[in-house]
């Protein structure tokens, strides 16, 4: 009888340890899977963020990039702000990347030039007194801009860039006589050209280089 008893409690405690194995071989399954769990999801929100990261780059690069506005563009942000008046003059300057826009204009009293940013923002406006004698439409008369049938600023720009080699920093609309013409200014080397194009049919007028 003592023997059966002592097999039984042997049998008791082999079966008390196996489960006891058991229980930490899960335990460690279990403590595995959790750490590799973590891993993954730290991993995919590393990833995540690295994802984000490169979005957000390429977002603020595509938005550092500088468009040149078209003239259409330029002549339609005047004409909202002074509908009663002809458009005398268009100046683009190129600063910094950035292009900075200034229009002239005229009624029959005043003059006008308005200041836009790159985005089309109206940065600041100034107005002057005509003089007596050039009222009431004399001046307006004799310099405001024939803006039928503009050639595009870009159809312009490669014209200019085929008489001069260079990088264009300043674009002019102006009246002679009774032709609009452009004035482009092109840098190359430290040299500044200024190429004359007619703005409607794109002739060369003139190509002047500074010595």
């Amino acid at each position: 009888m003592k023997t059966k008893g002592l097999l039984l409690l042997i049998t008791g405690s082999a079966l008390l340890l196996l489960a006891g194995c058991g229980d930490n071989s899960a335990q460690l399954e279990n403590g595995t899977q959790q750490e590799s769990s973590s891993q993954s999801v730290a991993q995919e929100s590393q990833s995540t963020q690295t994802n984000s990261s490169t979005a957000s780059s390429s977002t603020k690069n595509t938005d550092s990039a500088t468009k040149q506005m078209s003239l259409d563009e330029i002549i339609a942000l005047y004409q909202k702000n002074k509908p009663d008046t002809d458009i005398t003059g268009i100046e683009i300057e190129s600063r910094m990347n950035k292009f900075v826009y200034e229009v002239k204009g005229m009624d029959d009293s005043k003059e006008y030039k308005l200041f836009f940013t790159e985005t089309g923002e109206l940065q600041h406006q100034e107005e002057e007194m005509l003089d007596e004698d050039e009222r009431n439409g004399n001046e307006r008369n004799n310099e405001k801009l024939d803006l039928k049938n503009l050639l595009p600023l870009d159809q312009i720009n490669s014209i200019a860039k085929k008489e001069v080699n260079g990088d264009i920093t300043e674009w002019s609309l102006e009246r002679e006589l009774s032709k609009t013409y452009w004035d482009v200014k092109i840098v190359n080397n430290g040299q500044q050209s200024d190429v004359s194009i007619d703005a409607q049919s794109g002739n060369v007028l003139e190509v002047e280089m500074d010595d």
